[in-house]
C-alpha cells in the first residue's frame, strides 16, 4: 500500500474569532491508530495528524456505494415503527384521557380481538370462489 494523505478542515466561522482545525489523516499498514496533536503555530489553528489504516484508499473502497439496508427493509423498519407509535400512543392517551385499565387500554381493542374471525371468514369466502361449483337443479322434474 502507498502512502497517501488526506486533509479534512474545519473552519468555524463564528464571530470575529475565527478558528480552523486541519486534520491529516494519513495511512499506515499497522493496525494501531495515533493521533498526534501539535503545537499551536497560530493562535487560531490547530494542526493535528491522525495515523490509521483506514486512512487507506484500498481498504476503505469496500465499503463506499455498499448498500446495507434495502428499500424492503426499509419499508419494514416504518411499518414498525408506526405499529409501536400506534400501540404506545394509543395506550398512553386511552388511560391518560378515558382512565382505561389492562385490556382496555389497547387502541381498537375490540377491532382487534375481532380480527381472527374476519381472516378465518375471508379465506373462507377466497376458498370458496375458487373452487369449481357443479351446477345445482333445485328444481323439480316434470
Amino acid at each position: 500500500m502507498s502512502r497517501s494523505c488526506t486533509s479534512l478542515v474545519y473552519d468555524d466561522k463564528q464571530g470575529e474569532a475565527n478558528k480552523i482545525t486541519v486534520v491529516t489523516v494519513k495511512c499506515t499498514e499497522s493496525v494501531e491508530h495515533h493521533l498526534h496533536v501539535y503545537k499551536q503555530a497560530r493562535p487560531d489553528r490547530y494542526n493535528m495528524t491522525l495515523e490509521s489504516p483506514y486512512g487507506c484508499l484500498q481498504r476503505i473502497k469496500p465499503f463506499i456505494n455498499k448498500r446495507t439496508i434495502g428499500p424492503g427493509a426499509v419499508i419494514i423498519l416504518i411499518f414498525l415503527v408506526v405499529i409501536f407509535l400506534y400501540c404506545g400512543l394509543g395506550c398512553v392517551i386511552k388511560r391518560a384521557i378515558y382512565n382505561a385499565k389492562g385490556a382496555d387500554q389497547v387502541p381498537h381493542y375490540e377491532f382487534w380481538m375481532s380480527l381472527p374471525g374476519l381472516i378465518k371468514d375471508g379465506c373462507a369466502f377466497v376458498a370458496g370462489c375458487c373452487q369449481a361449483k357443479q351446477p345445482q337443479h333445485n328444481y323439480d322434474q316434470m
